[in-house]
């Protein structure tokens, strides 16, 4: 069976897999250490020039927070386009992904630079440096403009299929 999706979306929807999987790579190394240092097998706090809670923030960041929304956005557009068989709006998604991938960009500045040590629960008292808020929140902006740009194509699917069950795949996205 051949997926038939939009050769734009589909773009968009490697990117939005891509990036995140190249992140995890530095997420998992720093999850690696954190393991190490506190198992006693290593003693410096340091790995790769950055500070023990640098590093816990990057690892939390990428795996809970980065790796996840780039991937239910991904997997969204897919769904929908495939199972609904109509076009997403490829300009809505490419500004998803752009929303996405600059608010990462601030934030990764912040914790790379050693301004957002804050774990990835960003709980007071710990501070971080606004950049790495603003780039959060465009992370998350961005996941909500695909899941607004998802319900017109649903409604458009709805009028034209209105006794037919939703899918199960569309119902869980």
């Amino acid at each position: 069976m051949k997926i038939s999706i939009d050769k734009g979306l589909k773009t968009v929807i490697i990117l939005e897999l891509a990036f995140p999987l190249v992140l995890l790579a530095l997420g998992i190394y720093h999850g690696l250490m954190q393991t190490l240092y506190r198992s006693g097998m290593i003693s410096m706090r340091e790995f790769a020039a950055l500070e023990y809670y640098q590093g816990l923030t990057l690892h939390g960041v990428i795996n809970a927070i980065v790796l996840t929304t780039f991937f239910a956005v991904a997997f969204g557009h897919g769904v929908i386009a495939y199972y609904l068989k109509k076009k997403i709006n490829t300009t809505m998604a490419w500004l998803s992904f752009i929303l996405m991938f600059v608010g990462t960009g601030l934030a990764a500045w912040a914790m790379l630079s050693g301004n957002a040590s804050v774990l990835y629960t960003f709980y007071p008292p710990l501070k971080a440096h606004p950049l790495f808020y603003i780039g959060v929140a465009l992370l998350v902006v961005g996941s909500w403009v695909a899941f607004f740009s998802w319900i017109p194509v649903y409604n458009s699917w709805k009028r034209e299929n209105p006794n037919t069950k939703t899918p199960m795949a569309v119902l869980g996205m």
